[in-house]
């Protein structure tokens, strides 16, 4: 496991959470005993949870809020741009009532993980194997390649790319391209894309750093993290796990993307995971278990699937999977400014 590093300056919010039978649900990557516990109820895409002050450790939370701050900062800096013990750098426009993104550096990483949805099996489409300009994925053999779809490690994107109509295309390249109109500066960045999604997986084949598709992954993100700092980390699972009780798969869920954190030497570190299912509905158990999460952690936030359409019984169309990128990346953005 790598060291906590204090040479990105970040600002670190987080929270505890209380004690209980059930799975905990909380913010950020480490949970502190006898803390509040914090609500998960409601339907809102909104997380609660106020921030804390940060003494150490790097984080990538208030990235498009107002700018860098210098050191170690205190207090809920994001939003405002304000900080204690550094000075702020004001940010120049801004997407989604966000602001600078002057703490993001100027070269990116970017993980996506999950089953075979994130993965891609939409029908490939010329607009998607187009290569977009400073956007890069790894490949099976861990070679770095011009970012067109299909962008998943899977073997079989190995042998199709290039190929039309060959049932690869995820929400990866949409992703990136939405950043690169959202961010500020888009032109001077390079994004990394590590997906690394595994088709049928369980959650729990993800969970702790022994599980297989864990193992499977941490390679790709280790050759990421060669490249630069982790920005951000996308989920999209849960059509393997609908009958898994919304708090435990919250709990395993925010097991995994502390696992991902420490690795990568962050305090924090944004995320968003993908509803799974067509109809943008909370009353799936998946579905549930991400607005539990993001009622108690302001660095997550969760993608509608509303208005998406199947391929077969399962898989995402081409178009929807287009969208899905689209909106994890707004979502993703809307995270850093906070």
């Amino acid at each position: 496991m790598r060291h906590l590093q204090t040479a990105i300056p970040f600002v670190l919010l987080l929270s505890g959470c209380g004690e209980s039978s059930a799975p905990t649900v909380c913010e950020g990557v480490s949970c502190a005993a006898g803390s509040p516990a914090t609500s998960g109820a409601g339907g809102s895409n909104t997380a609660s949870a106020g921030g804390g002050g940060a003494n150490g450790g790097a984080s990538l939370a208030g990235g498009l809020g107002g700018g860098s701050a210098g050191g170690t900062t205190a207090g809920g800096a994001g939003a405002a741009g304000a900080s204690a013990g550094g000075t702020a750098t004001a940010g120049t426009g801004g997407e989604s009532g966000g602001g600078g993104g002057g703490a993001l550096p100027a070269t990116c990483v970017f993980l996506m993980l999950g089953q075979s949805n994130m993965s891609g099996m939409a029908p490939l489409e010329q607009q998607d194997a187009d290569a977009l300009q400073g956007v890069y994925k790894i490949s099976f053999k861990k070679a770095w390649l011009p970012g067109g779809e299909p962008f998943s490690v899977n073997p079989y994107n190995e042998n199709s790319v290039g190929t039309l109509g060959a049932q690869s295309v995820g929400p990866s390249r949409a992703f990136a391209a939405e950043l690169q109109k959202l961010l500020p500066n888009s032109a001077q960045r390079s994004l990394y894309i590590v997906n690394a999604a595994v088709s049928g997986s369980a959650i729990e084949s993800w969970q702790n750093p022994n599980s297989e598709n864990y193992v499977f992954m941490l390679p790709y993100l280790d050759e990421g993290l060669k490249k630069g700092a982790l920005c951000g980390f996308v989920w999209h699972q849960g059509e393997a796990n609908g009958g898994t009780d919304p708090a435990e798969y919250a709990g395993k869920l925010q097991g995994i993307h502390q696992h991902i954190a420490e690795h990568a030497g962050l305090t924090t570190l944004p995320w968003v995971a993908g509803q799974v299912g067509t109809q943008g509905s909370a009353n799936d158990n998946v579905n549930k278990a991400l607005v539990l999460i993001a009622a108690a952690d302001k660095h997550f936030a969760w993608a509608s699937s509303a208005g998406t359409s199947l391929v077969d019984n399962v898989h995402y169309d081409t178009p929807s999977q287009r969208l899905l990128g689209q909106r994890y990346a707004q979502k993703l953005v809307e995270v850093l400014a906070r």
